[in-house]
C-alpha cells in the first residue's frame, strides 16, 4: 500500500511538473514574441495580387516613395537661390575712405576741383552700391538670380542687375571716359580703389532656408477612401498599386500598434502558442506515452522546442543577422539522437510553424524549413558513422540552395534577382549544423539520457570492456556478438530503438568475467566447476553474473539506459536445470534460491533483448539443428517467457513478438546452415 500510494504521489508530481514546464514554456515564448501589429497580407511589385479583392477599411493617405521625396529634395536644393547679406557699411566706408583720398591731394589740387572730384566720385560710388557689388563665390557659377537679405527682409534679384568687382570697376572707368574732369584718370583709381564687395554670400541662411523647405515636404501624396478598391485578386502589383498597398500596412500598423491593440495581440499569441504547445504535448501523450511518462524526456523536448523558437526571436532582432543563419536542423538532429524519425519530425515542424508566425515571407520560410529538416533526417537514419553529420551539413546546404532557387524562379520567373548573400546564410547554417555533435553531449548529461552517438561509442568492440570480456570469457564474447546480432535485427523489423538494444545485447553478460569458467561456453573440456558446488550454490553463482554485472558497469560508469539490460535480461525467471535437479534430490527446496531478482523487462528493447539471449544460448544446447527443431526451439522459450508474465510491462504487442520469432528462426537458420531436405523421386 505504501508503494502504491508513493507511486500515486510520484505521478501526481510529474503531472502538476509537466503542466507548470508547459505554462513557462508559453510565458518564454509569449514574452519574446513581437508585439508589434504583423500585415496579415504579403505581396511583391511586378507579381500577381493572391489574394481577394481589397478594399479599404478606413481612410489612409497615400505616401509617397523614397524617390519621390529624393527628387523633391533635389528640386528644392537645385530652385533655391543661394542668400547674400547685404554690407550698409560697406558703402559708407567707401565713400569716407575716398574723401579721405582726396584731402590728401590738396597741394594738388585747390578746393573747389577737390569738391568737383568729390562730387563726381561720391556719386558714383552711391549708384553702384546702391545697386550692389556681390563677391565671387563658387555657388554662383550656375545660378542667374540671388536672394538679397538687407534689413531683415529679403529680395531676389538677377545676377544682372548687381555688379561684381570688375563690372564696377568698369563702370566707373566707362562714366570717367565720357564726362572725366582733368586729372580724371587719377580720381577713377581712387574710386576704384575704395570699391568692396557689399553683398557677401550666407551659407548657413542658405541651408537653413534648405531645410526649413525640406522639412515642410508632405510625406503624403493623395488618399484612399474607406471602401475604396486598392487591388484586386490575380492583378499585377504595379508601382502605384504597390504604393497603396505599402501606405495601407503603414497604417494599419499604425492604427493597430496602441494599448489596446496591443492586448489583443498579446491574447492572440497566447491562444495560439498555447494551441501548439498542447498538440505537442497531446502527440506525445497519445503516440509517445513513453516520452510523456518520463520527465526528463519530456523536458528535453519541450526544452529544445522553446530554445528555438526563442533564438529565432532573437535573430529577427538584428538587421545584420538572416533568419536562415540560424542552424534550425539542429532541432530534428538532436532529437533523433535520442528518440526516433517520427518524433523529431514532428516536433521540428511544430517548431517551425511556431517561428512562422514572425519569420518574414512566413510560408516561404515555412516550407522551407520543414523539408531541409525532414532530409536532414533522411541522411541519418541508421547513425552509424559520425562523418554522417558531415554529409547531412552538406545535404542541408544542397537543400536550402535548390529550394530558395526554387522560389525565385517561381516569383520572379528568371534568375536575374537572385540574391547571392542568401547562399552564404545557408552555408553558414549548414556550417553551424555540426554544432548539433557538442550539443547532443550537452542535453545528455543535462537530462541524463542516452544518445545514439554516446550508443555509437559504446558499440565498438575496441571499447576497453568489451575487451576485457574478450579476454577473459571468449565464449561470452562471441554469445553476446550473436544475441547483440540476433536482438538488432528483431528490433529493426518491430521499430525499437536497434542501436540501443545492439548495445545492449554486448554488455547484458558482463558479470560473467568474475567466473568465467562457471558458464558452459567458456568451458573448454578440462572440466566443470559445478560439480565441486551444491545445485543451490552453482544457481547462486549464475544468478550473481547479473549483479556483479551491474556493479562493474556503475564502476564503469555505463549509462543506467545500459545497465537497465544487464538488470532485466532474465527477468524473474529460474535456473531451471539446477532448480529441477535439486528438486529430484529434495522437494523442499526454496525457489526464491533460483530465481532472478529481477526486474523484468519494461520496454520493447529488454523484452527483446531477453528473447534474444534465451534463444541464442538454448540453441547452443540442440544436438540437432534441424528446421522442426528451430522454430520448436524459438516458439518454446518465448511462449514459456510470456506465460511467465515477463513481458507484461514492456509494451509490446503479440504481433511484435510473432514477427520477432520469425526473424529469430530465420536467422538461426543461417547460422546453422540449416538446408530443407526434399523427398526423393518416386
Amino acid at each position: 500500500m505504501i508503494k502504491e500510494f508513493a507511486s500515486e504521489l510520484r505521478h501526481s508530481h510529474n503531472k502538476l511538473a509537466r503542466f507548470l514546464l508547459a505554462i513557462v514554456a508559453i510565458a518564454i515564448i509569449v514574452a519574446l514574441l513581437p508585439k508589434e501589429a504583423h500585415f496579415k497580407y504579403e505581396f511583391e511589385a511586378g507579381k500577381p495580387w493572391l489574394h481577394d479583392d481589397l478594399l479599404a477599411p478606413f481612410d489612409f493617405a497615400i505616401i509617397k516613395t523614397d524617390k519621390q521625396k529624393a527628387e523633391e529634395r533635389a528640386e528644392i536644393n537645385s530652385f533655391t537661390k543661394p542668400f547674400f547679406t547685404r554690407e550698409n557699411e560697406a558703402a559708407k566706408n567707401a565713400i569716407e575712405n575716398f574723401k579721405l583720398g582726396l584731402s590728401l591731394e590738396e597741394d594738388r589740387w585747390d578746393s573747389t576741383k577737390i569738391k568737383t572730384f568729390e562730387k563726381w566720385g561720391v556719386t558714383q560710388l552711391k549708384e553702384i552700391y546702391g545697386k550692389g557689388i556681390i563677391e565671387n563665390h563658387e555657388v554662383l557659377t550656375d545660378e542667374s538670380a540671388v536672394n538679397i537679405v538687407s534689413d531683415h527682409r529679403e529680395k531676389r534679384q538677377p545676377l544682372s542687375g548687381l555688379y561684381t568687382l570688375q563690372e564696377a570697376a568698369d563702370y566707373i572707368s566707362d562714366h570717367v571716359s565720357e564726362s572725366a574732369p582733368e586729372d580724371s584718370i587719377m580720381v577713377k583709381n581712387l574710386v576704384i580703389e575704395n570699391l568692396k564687395p557689399n553683398l557677401a554670400y550666407n551659407p548657413d541662411l542658405t541651408e537653413k532656408v534648405i531645410q526649413q523647405r525640406m522639412e515642410e515636404i508632405a510625406d503624403y501624396y493623395g488618399k484612399v477612401e474607406k471602401n475604396e478598391k486598392i487591388i484586386s485578386r490575380g492583378e499585377i502589383v504595379d508601382k502605384s498599386a504597390f504604393q497603396k498597398l505599402k501606405s495601407f500596412e503603414t497604417a494599419y500598423l499604425k492604427r493597430y500598434n496602441n494599448t489596446e491593440g496591443n492586448i489583443l495581440l498579446i491574447i492572440g499569441q497566447v491562444i495560439l502558442v498555447t494551441i501548439v504547445v498542447f498538440v505537442l504535448l497531446f502527440y506525445m501523450a497519445i503516440f509517445r506515452p513513453d516520452i510523456f511518462n518520463e520527465l526528463n524526456k519530456f523536458s528535453l523536448i519541450l526544452t529544445l522546442f522553446v530554445l528555438f523558437v526563442v533564438l529565432a526571436v532573437i535573430t529577427t532582432w538584428f538587421d545584420q543577422l538572416n533568419i536562415y543563419l540560424l542552424p534550425i536542423c539542429i532541432l530534428p538532429i538532436v532529437i533523433r539522437n535520442f528518440f526516433e524519425s517520427r518524433i523529431a519530425s514532428f516536433v521540428h515542424v511544430i517548431t517551425i510553424i511556431t517561428i512562422g508566425l514572425y519569420a518574414p515571407n512566413g510560408f516561404e520560410y515555412v516550407f522551407i524549413q520543414i523539408m531541409t529538416g525532414l532530409i536532414a533526417l533522411f541522411t541519418l537514419t541508421g547513425l552509424r558513422k559520425r562523418a554522417q553529420f558531415l554529409t547531412s551539413a552538406f545535404v542541408i546546404f544542397i537543400t536550402y540552395s535548390l529550394m530558395y532557387l526554387g522560389f525565385t524562379v517561381i516569383k520572379e520567373g528568371h534568375f536575374t534577382d537572385i540574391d547571392y548573400n542568401y547562399f552564404l546564410w545557408f552555408g553558414g547554417s549548414a556550417m553551424l549544423t555540426l554544432l548539433a555533435y557538442p550539443v547532443i553531449f550537452i542535453f545528455e548529461k543535462l537530462f541524463k539520457l542516452i544518445s545514439d552517438l554516446t550508443l555509437l561509442e559504446l558499440s565498438d568492440t575496441n571499447n576497453d570492456l568489451l575487451k576485457q570480456l574478450n579476454l577473459k570469457a571468449p565464449g561470452t564474447f562471441q554469445h553476446s556478438m550473436q544475441v547483440a546480432n540476433l536482438a538488432e535485427e528483431a528490433s529493426s523489423i518491430i521499430g525499437a530503438d536497434s542501436l540501443l538494444v545492439r548495445t545492449g545485447a554486448l554488455y547484458h553478460d558482463i558479470g560473467k568475467m568474475k567466473n568465467p569458467a562457471y558458464f558452459i561456453e567458456n568451458q573448454s573440456g578440462s572440466g566443470n566447476p559445478h560439480n565441486q558446488l551444491t545445485y543451490a550454490e552453482s544457481a547462486k553463482v549464475i544468478i550473481n553474473h547479473v549483479i556483479k554485472g551491474i556493479e562493474m558497469a556503475k564502476k564503469k560508469r555505463l549509462p543506467e539506459q545500459i545497465i537497465d539490460f544487464i538488470r532485466t535480461h532474465h527477468g524473474t525467471t529460474v535456473t531451471r536445470y539446477f532448480y529441477y535437479k535439486a528438486r529430484q534430490e529434495n522437494e523442499s527446496v526454496n525457489m526464491d534460491d533460483f530465481q532472478y531478482p529481477g526486474p523484468i523487462p519494461f520496454s520493447k528493447e529488454t523484452a527483446i533483448l531477453m528473447m534474444a539471449d534465451s534463444v541464442e544460448a538454448a540453441s547452443r544446447s540442440l544436438k540437432n539443428y534441424e528446421v522442426e527443431k528451430l522454430e520448436q526451439l524459438v516458439d518454446q522459450i518465448i511462449d514459456s517467457q510470456l506465460n511467465e508474465d515477463q513481458f507484461i510491462h514492456a509494451d509490446i504487442t503479440l504481433r511484435d513478438i510473432s514477427r520477432i520469432k520469425k526473424v529469430f528462426k530465420k536467422r538461426l537458420k543461417n547460422i546453422y546452415h540449416v538446408r530443407i531436405e526434399y523427398p526423393d523421386k518416386a
